[in-house]
């Protein structure tokens, strides 16, 4: 008796020293940023940042990617981002009127209202990595690198508030005449009145003219299975042998993309999931920035 006593005592302290479970990693990295990432996360996933001035700029040559360049130090909950610093521009419907609406296409002043989003795209195995989620190996070590993106909801055009240089000529001429050089009452030097930037004021004109863009929509709680093409996931509506329409989106990089790509793994079989996220389009194709995803289980019906 005293030996199976014994074996019983020893029995419940495993139990109380045993890790509590996989899935608290996963959502303990939402809360917190992860030390051993390449990039931190500056800003929680969703933080709104509102009217922040910079300007959008292109980053490749066909104009599809998009990078917003602030103007101003920016401060979020987990970190700041200073003057000249960038971030990518996530596809949306409000890049598209920013783009749609403007003469030039090199650096568009704007005022920006944008969420935030972060993810982790995989990387050599000898840089540095973190911890991810495997449902068959929970305490498995992937290469990440984490990247931070802004996610356009609403803008504001800007344009230079500086006077045309013939009226900045004669309005000096007229000083020189009245006063003498010796008598110049100002009190920068004219090098760095120069280097001041002229202040930016918002477009009305521009504002006015605003192209008629789709707007963005929410999806909610649809049922689907993602696939893979090429370095693009692409979320399919299925709704479990119901008949609807194909319809198709490509997920955008967020963290609830990241944890449905730990759950799929390697695995041979398409998973399903219900999925709640905003749909928005950019070019002509439509994208998907998921704020919620959960596992679907169809029993082995309808397998495809």
């Amino acid at each position: 008796m005293r030996l199976v006593s014994k074996i019983l005592i020893l029995m419940f302290c495993l139990c109380l020293w045993a890790p509590c479970g996989d899935i608290l990693a996963v959502e303990e990295s939402d809360s917190k940023s992860d030390p051993n990432s390449l990039v931190p996360d500056l800003f929680k996933e969703g933080y709104l940042f509102k009217g922040i001035e910079g300007s959008v700029k292109p980053v490749d040559e066909d104009a599809r990617k998009w990078v917003f360049v602030t103007d101003e130090k920016i401060e979020g909950p987990r970190g700041e981002l200073y003057a000249g610093d960038s971030l990518r521009l996530l596809p949306s419907s409000t890049l598209q009127r920013i783009i749609a609406n403007q003469d030039k296409t090199d650096e568009i002043d704007v005022r920006l209202w944008a969420r935030t989003a972060n993810y982790a795209f995989p990387v050599k195995k000898n840089q540095r990595t973190y911890t991810g989620y495997d449902s068959r190996k929970p305490q498995r070590t992937q290469a990440a690198r984490r990247e931070n993106y802004l996610f356009p909801v609403y803008f504001l055009p800007l344009s230079s508030d500086e006077p045309a240089e013939s009226n900045a000529e004669e309005s000096t001429t007229k000083d020189n005449e009245k006063t003498d050089p010796g008598d110049d009452d100002s009190i920068l030097p004219d090098e760095i009145r120069k280097a001041l930037k002229p202040k930016k004021i918002v477009d009305l004109a521009k504002a006015k003219k605003t192209v008629d863009v789709e707007g963005d929509m929410m999806l909610i709680n649809r049922t689907g299975v993602v696939r893979k093409q090429g370095k693009r996931y692409i979320f399919e509506v299925d709704a479990l042998g119901r008949n609807v329409a194909d319809l198709d989106f490509e997920l955008l990089p967020c963290r609830a993309l990241e944890r449905m790509q730990r759950h799929m793994g390697d695995r041979p079989v398409k998973l399903r999931w219900k999925v709640a996220g905003i749909v928005t389009k950019f070019n002509g194709e439509y994208f998907l920035l998921p704020q919620r995803a959960t596992r679907v289980y169809n029993n082995g019906n309808f397998s495809r």
